[in-house]
């Protein structure tokens, strides 16, 4: 606690944000520099809030980055370009929302102090820092691999598989590349290389896309908050023809140049609650479509008989250029007869999407639960 005083006292930090750091990394680093947890650290920046039960790198209030703008001499600026929200903003084209998901940033599924996942890191690069910390860039979607290692990024600890909370590193057990359940060093993870650069291309290509405000569909420039929301409208559209394939959705797969995952291999769960594994597939796929012209992918989705209920499932939403493109393809709703009776169904049974998703989830929380 002493230590954590004196961050108030002197207004001052010895540990400097490094390049691309995300804020709870820094936050852990410099308890750690202090001597102290990091949750005397926040506790004594912030009384009362119990920040790490919270995704602290998603978004914190202006009055909460001023208090720690204070405390530490850090300029306001840079502790929220720390953060997630100045991308989000660029990703949604709008303010995010402050309780719901976030497309295309990783969720870490906070428990109270612990984590089901999310957060991302290279072996290499930590093993090559001069001071090891954790990059913003770790926290998005559609980052897969890392482009100076050409390597795939890993979501677990290597020696015992647990997720990686950084948060929950200690003094006597630093520093941040320590896993807090088996005490392994994430550094040692292993390099595994990328076998399918389509992914590591998508990946450059919405980073690049996010620095200019604009990107391609086919030859069509758009915005890049609408090239985003078409992109993860594809990456829904994808993960239900891989778990429920037939042969419709096979045909139109390999028709557009992608070799078809196995179905056990795609997870119920949002996209930003997958696997590296999973998501680099999904990203190579988006990768093909979007480099195919709307009306040309259309036409291939009607010479294979999908229908626009395959495409644009009641209860999904759809982009409106996606919606109104696949007007061409047949209606296959069911159409009411009149003599047709309607009965109130006080229940009826979940269907299997659903069975699916909370069997995936009670799994999640059984293996949580055994480490």
């Amino acid at each position: 606690m002493k230590q954590s005083q004196a961050l108030a006292t002197n207004n001052s930090v010895p540990v400097p944000l490094l390049p691309d750091e995300i804020l709870s990394s820094w936050l852990v680093r410099t308890a750690l520099a202090l001597g102290c947890d990091p949750l005397v650290l926040t506790g004594d920046i912030w009384p009362g809030w119990r920040v790490w039960t919270f995704d602290v790198d998603r978004q914190i209030s202006n009055q909460r980055v001023i208090q720690l703008s204070r405390k530490s001499g850090m300029p306001v600026s840079a502790l929220q370009l720390a953060t997630l929200s100045p991308i989000e903003i660029k990703v949604l084209g709008d303010i995010p929302p402050i309780r719901q998901a976030w497309p295309w940033i990783t969720t870490i599924g906070a428990r109270n102090r612990l984590r089901n996942g999310g957060m991302q890191y290279c072996s290499a690069c930590l093993a090559s820092d001069r001071v090891p910390y954790f990059r913003l860039q770790w926290r998005l979607a559609w980052h897969t691999g890392c482009r100076i290692h050409d390597c795939y990024l890993l979501d677990r600890c290597p020696h015992c598989l647990a997720p990686i909370e950084p948060h929950r590193v200690v003094p006597e057990h630093s520093p941040i590349t320590t896993c807090p359940y088996c005490f392994g060093d994430l550094r040692q993870g292993g390099v595994n290389s990328v076998s399918d650069h389509a992914a590591m291309a998508f990946q450059m290509e919405i980073d690049h896309a996010l620095k200019n405000g604009m990107a391609r569909i086919g030859d069509l420039d758009q915005p890049v908050s609408i090239w985003m929301d078409v992109a993860h409208f594809y990456v829904a559209m994808l993960k239900r023809f891989v778990r429920y394939q037939s042969r419709a959705t096979e045909s139109f797969i390999k028709d557009i140049g992608i070799a078809m995952s196995p179905a056990n291999s795609m997870s119920p769960l949002t996209l930003e609650m997958g696997t590296v594994k999973e998501r680099a597939w999904l990203m190579a796929a988006v990768h093909h479509l979007m480099m195919i012209p709307l009306e040309k992918t259309v036409s291939l989705m009607e010479a294979n008989d999908l229908s626009q209920q395959a495409i644009c499932p009641k209860g999904i939403r759809s982009p409106r250029i996606v919606s109104d493109a696949v007007l061409q393809l047949r209606d296959a709703g069911r159409k009411k007869r009149k003599s047709e009776i309607t009965v109130l169904r006080i229940s009826s049974p979940r269907s299997c999407h659903d069975v699916d998703k909370m069997m995936y989830r009670l799994r999640i929380r059984i293996a949580r639960r055994l480490l």
